[in-house]
């Protein structure tokens, strides 16, 4: 599948868009740009009542498009018709009636099928459409804006080779109401959903899809998001891999964990000491998390002594002292003499 041409419609609102900034051939009435949008441009066009519509010229059998009924039509509404090359003929028209449902016609004005969706289309709700027209056969395909098809339509069309494609009231008979489109693109075969339309479940948990940031990765599960309550609130640090509602609440913040915590480090030893930015670089590789428990912040922990400390022992070496020779004067009886004692070695304990 290749999408062949495409248009966001983004613009100020009530302003008329201009054909060539959005892409289209040609312009047709004054539609004008609105709040609510199925992206994060948060803008659609809208076609009020009477004809108005943006054109394409191109050789396509397949149309996608975005479309809100602001109320339930008063008459038959056009989104898109379909045309030769040139605009003539009419090939295929598809619109939505008074009684909420959307039908297909062959050329302008023959009916060929009606869908027949419980409770019918709701007023001011985003819907997927993607057509084909082609080889005299025609098939619409409604979604919800989740994605889930809710019917299908099928039925004969006129003859020819599709080359022109008008949305919005292309003929006056039937633009009763106001319709809002969004998101327009046209290819060679069934397009699918715009990239960034997700889950309306994960968009409504955080009230507006404008809150979710870049980081937040097409793959976050709706259940992340509605965990962390916003999802601006995750910090870019959280990997894509890593599962929101377990880092998330876990440590508070990613933001808390300092550089010097490794991406190994356990979630135990980060709770251990409350916040991961208590734990300074001395911090080793292989301290045990009851060590970080023990010391209840890693800045407590000296860096480790380096070279190998003596080894003590309770027993003092023997050290030899020389003891020179000496005389001492003895009294006896009163009467003094004098003793010499000779030089010697002598061995004793330090």
């Amino acid at each position: 599948m290749a999408i062949l041409l495409e248009h966001a419609h983004e613009g100020t609102l009530g302003a008329t868009p201009v054909a060539a900034t959005e892409g289209y051939t040609a312009l047709s009435g004054a539609p004008t740009y609105v709040t609510g949008g199925v992206t994060a441009s948060a803008v659609s066009i809208q076609y009020a009542t009477g004809a108005m519509y943006l054109r394409d010229e191109l050789t396509a059998e397949y149309i996608r498009f975005y479309v809100r009924n602001p109320s339930t039509p008063s008459g038959d509404t056009a989104f898109c018709t379909c045309y030769v090359a040139g605009g003539t003929p009419t090939l295929a028209s598809i619109r939505m009636t008074a009684a909420g449902t959307v039908t297909i016609h062959s050329g302008l004005t023959t009916l060929v099928d009606t869908s027949s969706i419980g409770g019918g289309i709701v007023a001011n709700t985003w819907y997927r459409i993607e057509w084909r027209v082609g080889s005299s056969t025609q098939e619409a395909r409604i979604y919800d804006l989740a994605g889930s098809l809710l019917d299908t339509l099928t039925g004969a069309a006129a003859a020819g080779t599709t080359g022109r494609w008008a949305v919005g009231h292309a003929h006056a008979g039937a633009s009763a109401s106001a319709t809002d489109i969004d998101q327009v693109a046209l290819g060679d075969a069934w397009i699918g959903a715009h990239a960034t339309v997700g889950n309306v479940t994960a968009v409504k948990a955080v009230g507006t899809g404008t809150a979710l940031p870049p980081s937040v990765s097409a793959a976050s599960s709706t259940a992340a998001v509605v965990a962390t309550g916003n999802a601006s609130a995750l910090a870019p640090s959280i990997s894509a891999g890593q599962a929101v509602t377990g880092a998330g609440p876990m440590t508070a913040t990613a933001l808390a964990l300092a550089p010097s915590v490794t991406v190994a480090a356990s979630i135990s030893a980060i709770a251990a000491v409350a916040s991961g930015a208590a734990l300074a670089p001395v911090v080793a590789a292989t301290a045990t998390i009851a060590a970080v428990r023990a010391t209840a912040a890693g800045a407590l922990l000296a860096p480790v002594a380096s070279g190998t400390p003596p080894i003590p022992t309770d027993t003092p070496p023997e050290r030899t002292y020389a003891v020179a020779a000496e005389s001492r004067v003895y009294a006896v009886l009163d009467e003094p003499r004098t003793h010499t004692v000779p030089a010697e070695s002598r061995t004793t304990g330090a």
